[in-house]
């Protein structure tokens, strides 16, 4: 009986320590993944990105002023207007958090920034372009922000 006893309880604290690593463990990646994270931005610091390799090539930029177009990211302290390119795909839209990283390379108008497949190329409107090796891949501008959809409209904000 007693040794019943000392087997099960053995097995309930393996369990219980088991479960307290892998929740560490599990809890402790972002916040590694996070100190691998950089910053950029455009000559002003009005847009902001952090980039790193979280699990390939990605890049987040928001833009707060891009609220005038897409008023969808209200209200200000709670969505912001993004655009991210992860592992070869882009994509626009609102995000609920901030960028983890608080020190920025600042991007001169017409300097280029390249990340491993990306490069981040800034205009002479402050706006900031991404282009991977598949294209076209986002704008994050002042007042505006698109995904790879978005090349129509790259001769009218370049300049």
């Amino acid at each position: 009986m007693t040794h019943r006893f000392f087997s099960s309880l053995a097995r309930r604290a393996a369990a219980v320590l088991g479960g307290t690593v892998l929740a560490s463990a599990l809890l402790g990646a972002p916040a590694a993944q996070a100190q691998n994270l950089r910053g950029l931005s455009n000559a002003d610091g009005t847009i902001q990105c952090e980039y790193g390799d979280v699990g390939g090539t990605y890049i987040r930029c928001h833009s707060p002023g891009a609220r005038a177009t897409r008023t969808e990211c209200n209200p200000p302290n709670y969505l912001v207007p993004r655009v991210q390119y992860s592992n070869g795909e882009s994509w626009a839209d609102c995000f609920n958090q901030g960028l983890s990283v608080t020190n920025f390379k600042k991007l001169r108008p017409g300097e280029v920034f390249q990340f491993k497949e990306l490069a981040v190329i800034a205009d002479l409107q402050g706006g900031l372009h991404l282009v991977s090796p598949s294209g076209y891949a986002g704008y994050v501008g002042k007042t505006a922000i698109d995904d790879a959809s978005g090349m129509g409209k790259v001769s009218s904000r370049a300049v």
